[in-house]
């Protein structure tokens, strides 16, 4: 998974030793900086590979369901509790169209980083359904799913209008330290 991208940084760092070589030295120190950075970059993905494959984690897949989908975990059911099931045991669930919606909308916020406004959000659902979603129809939809028991989703800090997927008031350095 992460070997394809460190391959593409050996590229840069073998580009950017190439033109090193290649150009005047008062436009060398550039090069050499850039190439120190794709080697700081080589180093962080090779140490994320080796820890994600102590962690047994070979795919983005992987990782959803063992570190972000316990994170999100909920007593309702979610878009991750799904992903594992055909569309046939899928139906015998009989979620209704808004739950479906709402799976939809946290799984963009959270494919994006886990924070968004209600415009990105439109545009994500557009990329998602094939349709537009009217701006104060989500807007209110965005606000319910916030109030509700057990919210997955959340009113950010970044003001009016954005929303995210991590709970401001739970402690994310816990979460996280397993990782370190």
């Amino acid at each position: 998974m992460i070997t394809d991208y460190i391959n593409l940084v050996n590229k840069q760092v073998d580009h950017h030793a190439y033109l090193i070589k290649k150009l005047s030295p008062e436009k060398q120190e550039y090069q050499h900086i850039l190439k120190d950075k794709f080697l700081k970059l080589k180093a962080f993905l090779t140490d994320l590979e080796s820890i994600l494959g102590d962690l047994k984690i070979s795919s983005i897949y992987d990782l959803r369901k063992s570190i972000i989908k316990p994170i999100i975990d909920s007593p309702d059911i979610t878009m991750a509790d799904l992903e594992d099931l055909t569309d046939e045991e899928i139906e015998k669930l009989e979620i209704p169209k808004a739950d479906k919606h709402e799976f939809n909308i946290i799984e963009y916020i959270n494919s994006i980083g886990g924070t968004a406004t209600v415009r990105k959000v439109m545009i994500g659902l557009r990329g998602i359904t094939g349709e537009m979603p009217d701006k104060h129809y989500l807007n209110n939809k965005l606000y319910r799913m916030t109030k509700k028991d057990n919210a997955i989703l959340f009113m950010s800090s970044m003001g009016q209008g954005h929303y995210t997927t991590i709970n401001p008031e739970s402690n994310t350095d816990d979460a996280c330290s397993d990782l370190e």
